[in-house]
C-alpha cells in the first residue's frame, strides 16, 4: 500500500511540475524580466509596458467548461503590447484571423490540428518574439510576419487538405504548391493585407514543417538563415507538440489516423519516441531551446508513466 501511495505522490508531483512549467512558460518572477527567459547577453529588462505577464494579458473573466472549445480571437491589441495599430491593418488582421479559425475547426481538421492549436502557437510565437527580438538576427523580422504566419502554418497541410489538393511528385514541388494555397487564402480572405505581409507570411508558413526539415534539412537551414521568421515560427508550432500538451496532441492525432480495431494507447509513446524527442536539438532560438529542453523532460516522466501503466506482462501470454 505505501508503494502504491509513493507512485501516485510520484505522479501527481509530475504533473504538479509540468502544471507549473507551462503556466510559468513565459511568466515573470520577482522583478520583471522577459516574458521568456533567455540567455542572450543583449537581452535587458523589457520597459514598464510589458512588466505584466503575457499570460495576464489573455486572462478572461469569461469561464469556460474543459470540454468547451475556446473561439476567441487572437487579439492584436495584445500582439502589439500597445503599440499603435492603423485601422487599416487591424481591419485585414480580424479579416485572416476569422477566416483561420473557421478553416481549422471544420470538418477537415481535428482537435490536434484546429484553431486552439493556432492561438497557442502564436502565443509562443509572442513571447518567443519577446524574448528573441534585441538580437541581432531577429531585429529586422516584422512581428505582424510572424504573427500572420504563425496564424496560417497549417492552411494547406497536405495531410488534412487531400481532396483540395494535388500530391506533387518532389517535396519542393509540395512546399511551393502549399505557398501558393496559403497566399490565395490570406488574399482572398483579407484583400487590403500588403503583400509585404502575405509574401513572406506565405512562404515562412510553407517551410514550418517538421516533416519538410527532415527531408531537406539543408535547405530549411537556407531558408531559416533568409527568413529569421521562420526560426520564429517553427520553434513555436514545435513547443505545442512537447509537454503535457504535445502528450494530448499525440494521442489525439493518433487516435484519429489509426483505423478503428488496429490501433493503442501505446501509439502516443511511439510518437513522442520518433518525433517529438528530436525538437529540443532542432529549436533555432535560444528561449525556444531552453522551453523545449523543460517541455521534453516533462513530456518523457509522462511518457514513462504510459509505458509502465500498459505493462500488463505479468498476466499475458502468446496465443
Amino acid at each position: 500500500m505505501s508503494q502504491d501511495k509513493t507512485k501516485t505522490s510520484k505522479t501527481d508531483g509530475v504533473f504538479k511540475n509540468i502544471h507549473r512549467r507551462m503556466s510559468n512558460f513565459g511568466k515573470p518572477s520577482g522583478t520583471p524580466k522577459l516574458p521568456y527567459e533567455t540567455t542572450s547577453s543583449v537581452a535587458d529588462q523589457l520597459p514598464s509596458s510589458h512588466s505584466l505577464s503575457p499570460l495576464s494579458s489573455v486572462k478572461s473573466n469569461t469561464k469556460r467548461r474543459n470540454d468547451e472549445r475556446d473561439t476567441r480571437l487572437i487579439s492584436l491589441d495584445k500582439l502589439m503590447d500597445g503599440a499603435a495599430i492603423a485601422d487599416k491593418d487591424r481591419r485585414w488582421f480580424e479579416k485572416i484571423n476569422i477566416a483561420v479559425r473557421a478553416k481549422m475547426n471544420s470538418s477537415a481538421y481535428d482537435p490536434s490540428h484546429d484553431f486552439e492549436h493556432v492561438q497557442r502557437v502564436v502565443m509562443n510565437a509572442h513571447r518567443l518574439w519577446h524574448a528573441e527580438k534585441d538580437r541581432e538576427v531577429f531585429r529586422n523580422v516584422d512581428p505582424l510576419v510572424v504573427y500572420v504566419a504563425a496564424m496560417v502554418h497549417d492552411i494547406g497541410d497536405g495531410k488534412y487538405l487531400s481532396d483540395e489538393l494535388v500530391k506533387m511528385e518532389t517535396d519542393e514541388a509540395d512546399q511551393e504548391q502549399q505557398r501558393d494555397f496559403i497566399e490565395s487564402f490570406i488574399r482572398q480572405s483579407a484583400p487590403e493585407c500588403p503583400p509585404y505581409i502575405w509574401g513572406p507570411a506565405s512562404h515562412v508558413a510553407a517551410l514550418v514543417s517538421f516533416t519538410r526539415e527532415i527531408r531537406n534539412p539543408v535547405m530549411v537551414a537556407q531558408q531559416c538563415a533568409a527568413y529569421p521568421a521562420l526560426q520564429l515560427v517553427q520553434d513555436a508550432d514545435r513547443l505545442d507538440g512537447l509537454g503535457a500538451v504535445g502528450i494530448v496532441r499525440g494521442a489525439v492525432y493518433g487516435g484519429v489516423t489509426e483505423p478503428r480495431g488496429t490501433g493503442t494507447v501505446r501509439r502516443v509513446v511511439h510518437i513522442a519516441d520518433e518525433r517529438h524527442s528530436r525538437y529540443p536539438e532542432m529549436m533555432k532560438t535560444r528561449a525556444g531551446k531552453k522551453e523545449a529542453a523543460k517541455r521534453w523532460e516533462a513530456m518523457k516522466e509522462i511518457r514513462n508513466q504510459i509505458v509502465q501503466q500498459a505493462n500488463c506482462e505479468d498476466v499475458l501470454e502468446e496465443y
